[in-house]
């Protein structure tokens, strides 16, 4: 078994090999004959007739070669396919035939196989001239850190673990800062937060709080329990004590929650205060990037809110995003060296997959995912099993379960969308440890593509865009180059695009399941000769083309639709 370069190279050998011997014998027969003018001629001709032959060739094969998944490796005899080894079987015999029964004058021979052994040779070489541009193209990629480098890098922004659902962490996480800054317990929370964070805080329940919901429950935990050194963990470590504390300090503590009047998507501010101080924190944009710190109204620190966009920590720039494209994603994913991939991606295929694996064990919310499970097992259907495993990680992660889930884009469930489908296929597939980093590297990334148009939150439910990524991933397994993820992208999001996100809360399980199928099916239509095209809907001719529509679509065309999920949910009242 080789690598897919080196199928070329063994082409290479064998051509240049074959053009060597019959050359040989088309000079041992010159040798003997008297070389005439038409014999020259004669030789060119086929020298011309068979090198236009043996070029179309070498190009059929190279792009068929490099066409191959790059994490696999091949039969070595897969350099020619079937139809090429019978061609080269039946020229084989009528040559040694012919030449046996000596029906070929001698000079027929020379003429002949001098012009065929020149051209075969000439393919060789070509064959090993396209080897050797290729590893050295390679080498110039490996040296470049503007793409590999960068893509390395976002994964390592991106894939952080959390404990449950993110935004109340993130109110969690200012309540506990400020609390620290206060010194002393507070008498009274005012918490002023974007219409988003509201949104997506209303419904979930809050980690190690006994299965409290809503922002007050996220503001109390971070003040009673809250270790703000611990960020996206910040209530990682309660105990049972201190739920008790928790939910004592909710029935005394007044907490003030404020609609923000903000030009920011995700924006919490928390201002506690006692009797004889006040500390207020900011964070904007994402889920622990601190912009203001202030006590008794002096700053303790400040950076301007506009050059915090795009800072997942404070003093920490992210990686410009803009590198990200289809084309590139696979070609990273390709080729990026396993040992560079593996200690980023380990820990999501830990924690992830154990998450969903509780949430198949224990009833959590709506069980969407035992649900979907039953079905599989009654079927066998790898494609139910898949939807199944992510939707139960998120049937978890929505109702209390206090496990670890690594994000990504900023959300525990688009990581499990992402993530969870593509290690699913892979263990039932039987791919190798490095077949599924590979995958998962495509979907984690193609995510994140898709949500650097969107924006962090958005009434265009994030699921929709990791279930796209699954989906790609999940064609890269079955040995999909870049045509098939492509064409999968835009048939996936021309299925599901336009499911809302009205915050964060037990149904996002089923909308996660959806959205993992229309990434499969999306694989499937392709796989099966069938696609959309430019001009159906919001698909447009190209595949970065059509991500910048959803883009747009999530981005500018659902701003009206967010302020009314936000005012319906505001005037809803609890059951």
């Amino acid at each position: 078994m080789v690598k897919k370069e080196y199928l070329v190279l063994i082409a290479a050998l064998v051509w240049t090999a074959a053009g060597a011997n019959i050359l040989r014998l088309g000079i041992a027969a010159s040798l003997v004959v008297q070389w005439e003018w038409w014999m020259y001629l004669s030789a060119v001709a086929v020298f011309v007739l068979f090198g236009g032959m043996f070029g179309a060739i070498v190009s059929k094969h190279t792009r068929r070669i490099y066409g191959y998944d790059g994490a696999r490796k091949h039969l070595f005899l897969k350099f020619f396919d079937v139809k090429a080894y019978i061609l080269m079987i039946g020229m084989m015999a009528m040559g040694i035939l012919l030449r046996g029964m000596g029906w070929i004058p001698d000079r027929c021979t020379a003429m002949f196989y001098t012009g065929l052994g020149g051209a075969l040779t000439c393919a060789g070489i070509a064959f090993a001239v396209i080897f050797i541009g290729n590893i050295v193209q390679r080498k110039k990629i490996k040296m470049q850190p503007t793409i590999f480098d960068r893509y390395i890098a976002i994964l390592q922004e991106e894939l952080r673990p959390a404990m449950g659902c993110t935004e109340p962490i993130s109110v969690a996480y200012a309540s506990a800062t400020a609390r620290e800054m206060l010194g002393e317990m507070p008498q009274e929370a005012v918490v002023a937060v974007s219409g988003n964070i509201l949104k997506n805080v209303k419904s979930v329940v809050v980690p190690h709080t006994g299965g409290m919901r809503g922002i007050d429950a996220a503001v109390c935990a971070g003040i009673v329990a809250g270790a703000a050194d611990k960020q996206l963990e910040v209530i990682s470590a309660v105990t049972d004590e201190q739920i008790g504390q928790i939910r004592q300090l909710r029935e005394t503590l007044p907490v003030r929650v404020e609609l923000a009047d903000t030009q920011h998507i995700f924006d919490v501010c928390v201002t506690l205060r006692s009797r004889d101080h006040t500390a207020s924190v900011r964070i904007v944009d994402y889920h622990t990037n601190i912009v203001r710190k202030e006590l008794d109204g002096r700053s303790l620190f400040e950076k301007a809110a506009s050059a915090a966009a795009g800072a997942e920590r404070a003093g920490e720039e992210r990686t410009d995003r803009s590198c990200l494209s289809v084309e590139q994603i696979y070609r990273f994913a390709s080729e990026v060296p396993l040992e560079r991939l593996k200690p980023v991606l380990a820990r999501q295929a830990e924690y992830n997959m154990a998450i969903a694996e509780e949430g198949l064990r224990n009833p959590y919310g709506a069980n969407i995912g035992k649900v979907l499970l039953k079905r599989a097992d009654a079927t066998g259907d790898v494609r139910l099993k898949a939807r199944a495993y992510a939707a139960a990680g998120s049937d978890a992660r929505m109702n209390g379960c206090e496990m670890p889930v690594v994000i990504v884009s900023g959300s525990g469930n688009q990581g499990l969308t992402a993530s969870v489908p593509v290690i699913v296929y892979a263990r039932e597939l039987g791919k190798s440890e490095e077949e599924m980093y590979r995958a998962l590297a495509l979907s984690d990334l193609i995510t994140i593509h898709q949500k650097t148009g969107i924006g962090t939150l958005s009434a265009y439910c994030g699921a929709v865009s990791a279930g796209v990524g699954a989906g790609a991933g999940i064609a890269y397994l079955y040995g999909g180059g870049l045509k098939e993820i492509a064409h999968t992208v835009v048939n996936a999001v021309a299925i599901v695009s336009g499911m809302i996100c009205d915050g964060a809360k037990a149904s996002c399980a089923a909308k996660i399941s959806q959205a993992v199928d229309a990434g499969i099916l999306g694989y499937e239509m392709f796989r099966e000769g069938n696609q959309f095209y430019g001009g159906d809907g919001i698909v447009t001719k190209g595949v970065e083309n059509t991500i910048r529509n959803i883009g747009r679509l999530a981005h500018d065309g659902m701003a009206q639709t967010d302020k009314e999920i936000i005012d319906i949910m505001l005037h809803t009242r609890d059951n």
